[in-house]
C-alpha cells in the first residue's frame, strides 16, 4: 500500500485497547500494517496503539507519532487533531507476584507526554491514541492519518473512524472511586493546583478521586474554603462521590465539617471509612457495628464504606459494602446477602485480612499484570449484578517519576 514510501529499517504495527503490548517487539501479537479502524458514539473514547518496530540490529533514535484531523467522507464535517490525543507508553517493572501472571518485568501501564522516544535491541516503541468524539459530531465514516516518523522518514498510517448515530452520557450513575495521594513518588507534597491537575485527569475519563474530600482540610480547623474549591472544582468535572476525614473514634470532631457540608447541600455525596479494614467476624461485630450505629446517631445522613468479606448483618455496619469477588462466595452470593446495603465490588489482588474461598486468578482484576480485558470484565460484572459502584485501590500509589 505505501509502495516507495515503506520503512525499510523498520515496521509498524497497530493494536485495539484491550491488550497489553509488552516492550519486547519478538512478542508482538497485533496487525503489521499501515491502516486502523475503530467505532465509537458521540461523547465517547476509543483507543488505539502504534508499534514502532525497528529491524534486528537496527536503532532508532527518534521516533513520534503526530495526529491529524479526522474529514467525514463525502461531507464538509471535521474532527480536529485536538480530538486525537497521543501518549508515549511508559512501562512498569513489575516484580515476582504472590499470584500468577504472565510474566514477570516490564509491563505497560504509564501514558506519558506525547515526546519522540529511541528505540533499539529488542524493543519496540509504543505510543497510545486517544480519539475523543465530541457529543455533536455528525454520525458517519470519517479518514484521516496519523504520521510516524523515525529518523526523519514519515510514514502515514490510515484512521478509519465510523461514528455511530447515537450520544453517551457524561457519566452514568456509577462511582468509580480510587484513593488518590497529593504527594509526588519524592515525598514532595504536590501544591493545590497540581492535585487538581491529577483529579482532572481522572475525572476526564469517568474515574472518581474521593481523596479529594479529606485532602487539605483538617478537622482541627474550621476553615474549609480550599475544600469547597477543590469539590467544586470537581462536581463541575462530574465527581460523584467524596471521602471524609477519618475522625479515628473521636465521632464528634466530623461535627463542624458534616454541618458544613450539610449546608452547602453536599453531604448527600459524602462517605466516611469504617473503623476496621477488612475485619474478621469477631471484629466486625465488636467494632465495625458499634461505629457504625455512634455514626449514625450523630450524622443519619452520613454514609459509611467498608471493605469486607461477608458477615451476617453485613448491613448493620456499613451503608456501603465492598467486597473482592476473589474473597467471597461468588458475585451472586454477595447480591442475595448484601440486606439493605448498597453493594460494590472493589479490587486490590491480594486483601490480606480475609479468607480466600477461591484463587485469585478466577476473579477479574486491575492490577497492572493483568491481562487488559479483566479491566473490562470488572465493569461488566457490576452491570450485571447491578452494584452501584466499585473501588479501585488505589488511584496514583507507587509513582516513580515527577513527570508521570
Amino acid at each position: 500500500r505505501l509502495g516507495e514510501r515503506a520503512p525499510k529499517d523498520f515496521v509498524i504495527g497497530t493494536e485495539h485497547g484491550l491488550e497489553k503490548v509488552p516492550r519486547n517487539k519478538y512478542w508482538f501479537k497485533g496487525v503489521y500494517g499501515t491502516s486502523v479502524s475503530v467505532e465509537a458514539a458521540r461523547n465517547e473514547y476509543e483507543s488505539i496503539q502504534i508499534a514502532v518496530l525497528p529491524d534486528i540490529g537496527k536503532r532508532l533514535d527518534r521516533v513520534s507519532l503526530a495526529p491529524h484531523e479526522l474529514r467525514l467522507v463525502g461531507a464538509a464535517a471535521v474532527l480536529p487533531p485536538e480530538t486525537v490525543r497521543v501518549y508515549r507508553v511508559g512501562y512498569v517493572q513489575t516484580v515476582p507476584a504472590r499470584y500468577p501472571v504472565l510474566y514477570t518485568g516490564d509491563w505497560p501501564d504509564r501514558l506519558l507526554p506525547n515526546a519522540p522516544i529511541a528505540v533499539g535491541g529488542t524493543d519496540l516503541g509504543l505510543f497510545w491514541v486517544e480519539i475523543k468524539v465530541p457529543r455533536d459530531a455528525a454520525p458517519g465514516d470519517y479518514r484521516g492519518e496519523l504520521t510516524v516518523e523515525a529518523d526523519g522518514r514519515a510514514v502515514p498510517v490510515e484512521v478509519r473512524l465510523r461514528v455511530h448515530a447515537f450520544a453517551l452520557p457524561d457519566r452514568v450513575p456509577f462511582p468509580v472511586a480510587v484513593w488518590t495521594s497529593p504527594r509526588w513518588p519524592s515525598g514532595e507534597k504536590m501544591s493545590v493546583d497540581d492535585y487538581r491537575l491529577l483529579v482532572a485527569e481522572l475525572l476526564a475519563h469517568g474515574v472518581d478521586p474521593i481523596s479529594v474530600g479529606k485532602q487539605f482540610v483538617s478537622l482541627g480547623e474550621k476553615d474549609f474554603r480550599t475544600l469547597d474549591e477543590n469539590l467544586e472544582f470537581c462536581f463541575a468535572r462530574g465527581l460523584q462521590l467524596f471521602e471524609l476525614p477519618n475522625p479515628g473514634e473521636s465521632l464528634q470532631k466530623l461535627k463542624p465539617l458534616v454541618e458544613h457540608l450539610r449546608q452547602k447541600g453536599w453531604l448527600a455525596r459524602a462517605v466516611v471509612y469504617s473503623n476496621q479494614d477488612e475485619p474478621d467476624p469477631t471484629q466486625f461485630s465488636k467494632r465495625n457495628v458499634p461505629y457504625y450505629k455512634s455514626i449514625k446517631s450523630l450524622y443519619p445522613d452520613l454514609r459509611v464504606f467498608l471493605a469486607s468479606e461477608h458477615h451476617p448483618r453485613i448491613d448493620e455496619g456499613c451503608d456501603i459494602w465492598m467486597t473482592d469477588l476473589s474473597t467471597g462466595k461468588g458475585a451472586g452470593f454477595a447480591r442475595q446477602q448484601r440486606g439493605k446495603a448498597d453493594l460494590w465490588f472493589y479490587y486490590c489482588h491480594l486483601p490480606i485480612h480475609v479468607d480466600f474461598h477461591r484463587p485469585l486468578v478466577q476473579a477479574p482484576n486491575m492490577q497492572i499484570d493483568n491481562e487488559a480485558i479483566e479491566h473490562r470484565l470488572a465493569l461488566w460484572l457490576a452491570w450485571k449484578y447491578q452494584t452501584t459502584g466499585m473501588f479501585i485501590w488505589a488511584g496514583n500509589r507507587g509513582w516513580v517519576a515527577k513527570d508521570v
